[in-house]
């Protein structure tokens, strides 16, 4: 921290990461003169599990943008694995605040529309690990719709699946941590 703030002047204007928004760093800049703005991550907003961000409506509204631009740029390439994976993802996000929010039925109609992605993609990259990361992402989302549901026996087959594909991502990279705590 010591050494971003002997960088900091006064009348500045800072962006940071929430990751590295410390207190101190924060302070340090104020002190200096300096203004900052926190990048808050996508992923958090509206999530009721984390402090002060549980802007359910603000989270929906961003989220169903982040959709609609990524439906743009899937359309033109539909076999781009990453843009496959990335639309689906944002499905799965939005699948989650609408869960939190009690809106079951849209929760699954987003997350119909995740899987038609999924599913879609051939063979051969459908085993290509940004895809099978998706698909982890996709099963962890309807799992909340599903026990908010108090459907166990879906929830089951849904954490089953989920672990499948965990097993098929760690096998894939045995070396990786990441792939291994999953």
């Amino acid at each position: 921290i010591a050494q971003v703030l002997q960088h900091v002047r006064e009348d500045q204007l800072w962006i940071e990461d929430r990751n590295f928004c410390t207190l101190g760093l924060m302070f340090g800049m104020a002190r200096r003169g300096a203004a900052f703005v926190v990048r808050q991550h996508g992923q958090v907003q509206g999530d009721q599990g984390w402090a002060n961000l549980a802007d359910g409506k603000g989270a929906q509204a961003s989220l169903r943008k982040a959709v609609a631009l990524r439906e743009q740029l899937h359309a033109p390439s539909p076999g781009d694995v990453r843009r496959a994976a990335d639309l689906a993802e944002s499905h799965a996000a939005l699948a989650r605040v609408l869960t939190q929010q009690g809106l079951a039925a849209d929760a699954r109609a987003t997350l119909e529309r995740a899987r038609s992605v999924l599913d879609s993609v051939p063979p051969g990259p459908a085993n290509d690990k940004r895809v099978l990361g998706a698909w982890m992402i996709y099963y962890n989302a309807l799992a909340a719709v599903q026990r908010a549901a108090r459907d166990m026996e879906a929830l089951r087959e849904s954490r089953r699946r989920q672990v499948e594909v965990a097993e098929s991502l760690a096998a894939r990279e045995p070396a990786n941590p990441d792939q291994q705590r999953s």
